[in-house]
């Protein structure tokens, strides 16, 4: 939570493109994360336009407007790896570490505690609006497109089953199982043994 890492996205997108251009030759790793959507919530005004006529109160349009500026940055790096014709020989993971409550209808005040931890029903509590995320795998010419799952999957899964699509085992004593028979459209592996709950 800063350094010049706090820069991507927000600022730039130049280092993400140099490296992947300097390894298009051989493997290689990207953990994309920008501060977005994330507080202090502002758009450009592109993505605050977006919004304008939304009927959403100001704090709800400034969300969405972070939102919005997050999935063309996502298009842009998918962009730039289809220009390299890098795109069906790259897996790309989307998730989201916590959700977020943002009701059309209540500001939030940036010096209150609630906008911190993404309201009542965000990311300290119980409710799905905090905890139900987004996994999207995607792989074109190897995984089907649109294929989705109600199964319950964790962040966890993520390192076994990139590990397993790169052909190495998953270090000893780390929780989580490969999500690779529910990606490639089989039955999915025994939660109580992802897990190690018994």
């Amino acid at each position: 939570s800063g350094g010049p890492g706090i820069a991507l996205g927000l600022e730039t997108m130049q280092p993400v493109y140099d490296f992947i251009d300097a390894h298009t030759d051989e493997p290689f790793l990207i953990w994309f994360a920008p501060k977005l959507p994330h507080v202090p919530h502002k758009p450009p005004g592109e993505y605050r336009r977006l919004y304008a006529n939304s009927g959403l109160n100001n704090a709800a349009r400034l969300y969405y407007g972070m939102c919005s500026w997050f999935d063309a940055l996502a298009g842009d790096l998918l962009a730039h790896l289809d220009a390299k014709g890098l795109r069906e020989n790259t897996i790309v993971v989307f998730l989201a570490d916590n959700g977020w409550d943002q009701p059309p209808e209540k500001e939030f005040r940036p010096w209150r505690h609630d906008i911190l931890l993404g309201g009542p029903k965000g990311k300290h509590s119980p409710y799905d609006l905090g905890l139900r995320t987004p996994l999207v795998v995607s792989w074109p010419g190897t995984l089907a497109a649109g294929r989705a799952s109600p199964e319950l999957v964790s962040v966890l899964d993520l390192m076994p089953t990139l590990l397993d699509y790169a052909g190495l085992a998953k270090p000893e004593g780390r929780i989580g199982q490969s999500l690779r028979p529910l990606l490639e459209g089989g039955a999915d592996v025994n939660q109580t043994t992802r897990y190690g709950w018994s």
